[in-house]
Order: C-alpha cells, then sequence, then structure tokens
C-alpha cells in the first residue's frame, strides 16, 4: 500500500516522534511511505526524515491565512496526482485542514491524526474561531476519518470541532520502555 502522510513542519516533538515511529512500522510491513513537509522552519530535524522520500511543499507566508491554505491544498492535489497514494494520512492542524481539502472531491482515503487538544480550539479570539469554522468546513465536506491517541483526545475534537464520534477510532498513544532503560533513577 503507497501511504502519503502530510506532515506540518520536522520540528522534533511528540507528534513527529509518534510519525516517525508509524512510518518505521508501516515501512517494516511492506508500505510504501512518501513525507510531504509543509512547512519550511527554523529548528527542523531534518536527518529523521531522510530515510524515506520527503517532498517539501513549501508554505510561504503566514500559513494561517485562508488564501494561503487553500493554495497549499491545490500543491498537495498536485502531489497527489502524482503520487497516486491509496491513502493520505495528516497530522497537525494545518496537515488536517489541507489534506481534507485536497482529498474531499476524490475517492483516496483520507485519516486525521489527533494528537493533542489545543487551545485554539476553544479561544473566543478571531483568528481562532476563523481558524474553527475552516477546520469545521473542510472536514465536513471530506469523507475523513479520524484517529485519536486517547478518549479524551477524541471527545475533545468532538466537543470543539462538531466531529461524529462515529467518525473517530482510538489508538492509544504507547511508549517504548527500553527507551527509557539508559535514564538513571534520581
Amino acid at each position: 500500500m503507497k501511504i502519503l502522510h502530510v506532515i506540518d513542519n520536522q520540528k522534533l516533538g511528540g507528534t513527529q516522534n509518534l510519525a516517525i515511529r508509524t512510518w518505521n512500522g508501516l515501512e517494516q510491513r511492506g508500505h510504501t511511505v512518501t513525507v510531504a513537509v509543509l512547512v519550511d522552519s527554523a529548528n527542523e530535524r531534518k536527518e529523521l526524515f531522510d530515510e524515506r522520500e520527503t517532498i517539501r511543499v513549501g508554505v510561504h507566508g503566514d500559513y494561517r491565512k485562508p488564501f494561503a491554505i487553500a493554495s497549499v491544498a491545490k500543491r498537495l492535489r498536485e502531489l497527489i496526482h502524482v503520487h497516486n497514494p491509496d491513502i493520505v494520512h495528516s497530522w497537525l492542524w494545518l496537515s488536517d485542514v489541507v489534506a481534507a481539502q485536497s482529498t474531499a472531491r476524490k475517492r483516496i482515503p483520507h485519516v486525521s491524526h489527533i494528537v493533542a487538544r489545543r487551545n485554539w480550539q476553544q479561544s473566543r479570539g478571531l483568528l481562532n474561531r476563523l481558524r474553527r469554522y475552516v477546520t469545521k468546513r473542510s472536514l465536513d465536506k471530506s469523507r475523513s476519518q479520524f484517529l485519536a491517541v486517547s478518549q479524551a483526545a477524541a471527545d475533545f475534537a468532538s466537543q470543539t470541532l462538531g466531529i461524529s464520534p462515529q467518525r473517530i477510532q482510538v489508538a492509544y498513544n504507547a511508549i517504548e520502555p527500553s527507551e527509557f532503560a539508559r535514564i538513571p533513577d534520581s
């Protein structure tokens, strides 16, 4: 199976670590993993992504503005057409919105990974209300399915973004205990 993963950036964080572990597991099972990185930013850990094909979409300017999102979605649709994946899997808000917009008219399944609860999802600020509106509209128009790392993340996304609980599955986020074996006791 060919899977196109869409992620906002290559900064080292919890979501990127989870994504890398997911990609490694998929590749070990014989799937082809291609990664589309939307935003070039400082402090990226590009070497962590070098093991697999990585496409830089190259968002310029303030990616949170509606016209920028539409432009990025167009570029991602072009990538989807060229790479012809069996599934598109997105990580983080910008990637979720862009992937939902890019797959809405296609018959390519889209999975959005819900990894955290974010303050903007509850904020009354104008920019955050606009982000919620764009997110809700994009997700409503798509046939996206959702994979949450916890029941709390699933419930929060359902409540704040209006995602039907039937569209969300929970795959509990786990850790590899051996990764902590070298940490001394305090």
